[in-house]
């Protein structure tokens, strides 16, 4: 038996295993060739070659049928010319193989069977790892024998005092390994040096009224013995827990706090605004445009996973015509940076990074024919088009963002409105560096607070983005027999200040509710009217002192909604 390997990076293509036997008058007769490559299971097909056995009087032969050589006769003298077919098999030193030679069927115990000058045919080659962390590419699973060797060396190495980062002398100065300190001959005490550094995440930011969120602690710098959790308006409203799931039950900006302690103190971080909880109505009913010149703007959600630098913020005199704008300032100024601190290396590490623009939500449930547009400007750092890996893609959600749905992707240069950026702080300096996108958008009965949300992937050579006049066209109408059936009528519409607002309807078998909003979703009045099957000709209470502005009034009967859009001028 051998076995056979080959170098690392290098395979071999396997032709064929010869060598040579011999046998004394009673040893074995009968011999096959076994490997490792199906388990030893079956012979290798055999082959005999050569003058030596002769074709016209062998000492042996190969029987073909069941892939053994046979002796004919008593013959003592070294045979020659007897070949085990291995068909190129290709191989490298992930799968080492071994070889076995049978001899068998002896005519007495004591009889000898003699191998010789056993030789494994084969082909080297060149094998591209593709498959090495070091080698860039996208199948990345490990390091090669000598990588890992070289890297143990630099770690042990006094070289820039890296053997000092894993002695536990080190380790314990900064809190990764408790320091052990004897109290008695037969019990030890652990001392932690060092106190805790809170720090969290979660799995959504943005959701919906009581769906769970998931908390996870990402606190460091020492072994925690405690967690303390405070959640503002969230079910628990604290726990003990090291990663509690929490609901909230009421809409709005939540703040949340983790304090870690250990017996060498305790670290805390609180956010505020942590996550974002949707409230059950919709801020804009049916179409609206968001051109970010009014309050608008501030009901969109920022999200910043990375927490660093650049983020989505509203700036003005940068947008279309001049207006107001969402900027994502992905450049950065490192030019009086401290060398190879995180300032240092900004601009290198900008590659993956992910930040969101997430629009407030629309009840969409009756409009039909919707279109979302909206103007973006964008310079990159890139001098090639294959450089530009930067994306931006636009997504809609219909459960508060707990998934979302691709509905636009923009990349290469289709991104790139304003040419070569320079590694400066890009702003538009005309209407020409907008480009306008568009992408239509069929709403369900599901579509009652939609939402959008703008995704921007930078690249290491990233600039910044702008985003201006997103619009949500369409048409608002009645959807149900329910609704159409009412025949009703809004008027005055628009109407002016004190004169109040009426509804004309004729009844059928359910009661109707009227619930007037202001534009960002506020519950002016409500109101139910209990007539049926008769025409209703009623005065909305508290309609005839609103100030000049738009407003929606939502209409139910049943199980069945509709909005109107009232104007007071």
């Amino acid at each position: 038996e051998f076995t056979a390997t080959s170098e690392s990076r290098s395979g071999m293509i396997l032709d064929d295993i010869s060598f040579k036997v011999s046998r004394d008058a009673t040893g074995p007769r009968t011999f096959a060739v076994r490997w490792s490559n199906n388990g030893f299971s079956s012979n290798i097909p055999l082959t005999v070659g050569g003058t030596n056995p002769s074709s016209t009087n062998p000492s042996v032969t190969a029987d073909v049928a069941d892939d053994v050589f046979f002796y004919n006769q008593d013959a003592t003298a070294m045979e020659a010319g007897f070949k085990a077919a291995l068909g190129g098999l290709t191989f490298t030193s992930v799968t080492p193989l071994t070889f076995r030679i049978y001899a068998f069927n002896a005519e007495d115990a004591a009889g000898d069977f003699i191998v010789d000058n056993v030789k494994l045919n084969a082909t080297f080659a060149y094998v591209e790892d593709l498959q090495n962390y070091m080698d860039y590419s996208y199948c990345d699973r490990h390091f090669t024998p000598d990588q890992i060797n070289a890297m143990h060396n630099a770690l042990e190495s006094i070289a820039g005092q890296r053997n000092n980062l894993w002695l536990d002398s080190t380790l314990i100065a900064t809190g990764v390994k408790d320091l052990v300190l004897p109290q008695t001959p037969s019990n030890q005490l652990s001392v932690p040096l060092c106190a805790p550094v809170a720090d969290f995440s979660a799995n959504r930011k943005t959701t919906c009224i009581n769906q769970a969120v998931q908390f996870s602690d990402a606190s460091w710098n020492a072994v925690i013995d405690d967690w303390s959790w405070t959640f503002e308006g969230g079910t628990p409203a604290t726990s003990t827990s090291i990663n509690p799931s929490v609901t909230f039950a009421t809409p709005g900006y939540k703040a949340v706090t983790l304090t870690v302690s250990n017996a060498a103190g305790s670290g805390t971080e609180s956010r505020s605004g942590y996550v974002y909880i949707s409230p059950e109505w919709a801020d804009i009913s049916g179409p609206g445009a968001l051109d970010l010149e009014d309050g608008k703007a501030n009901w969109f959600i920022i999200n910043n996973p990375e927490e660093n630098h650049g983020r989505f913020q509203l700036t003005s005199g940068v947008g279309y015509n001049s207006s107001k704008a969402f900027k994502l300032n992905s450049y950065k100024n490192v030019q009086f940076a401290d060398f190879a601190t995180d300032n240092y290396f900004y601009n290198d590490r900008l590659g993956g990074s992910i930040d969101e623009l997430i629009t407030p939500s629309f009840d969409l449930r009756y409009t039909s024919g919707v279109t979302i547009t909206f103007k973006y400007a964008y310079a990159s750092n890139a001098t090639q088009a294959d450089q530009i890996e930067e994306v931006l893609k636009v997504y809609s959600s219909k459960n508060c963002g707990d998934s979302w749905t691709t509905r636009k992707t923009i990349s290469g240069t289709e991104l790139v409105t304003a040419g070569y950026a320079g590694f400066s702080d890009y702003a538009p300096s005309s209407n020409n560096e907008y480009v306008e996108a568009s992408f239509t958008y069929v709403p369900t009965s599901a579509d009652e607070h939609t939402r959008f949300k703008f995704e921007f992937e930078a690249s290491d050579l990233s600039s910044n983005l702008y985003i201006d006049d997103i619009f949500v066209s369409g048409t608002l109408s009645l959807t149900s027999e329910e609704i159409s059936g009412l025949d009703m009528t809004v008027y005055p519409n628009p109407t002016v200040n004190g004169e109040a607002i009426k509804v004309s309807y004729f009844a059928n078998d359910n009661d109707v509710t009227f619930t007037l909003r202001d534009v960002q979703g506020k519950v002016l009045s409500t109101e139910t009217l209990t007539q049926t099957n008769s025409e209703v000709n009623h005065t909305l209470k508290s309609s005839e002192n609103l100030p000049a502005a738009c407003y929606f009034l939502e209409v139910q009967s049943g199980d069945f909604t509709t909005t109107k859009k009232v104007v007071v001028m």
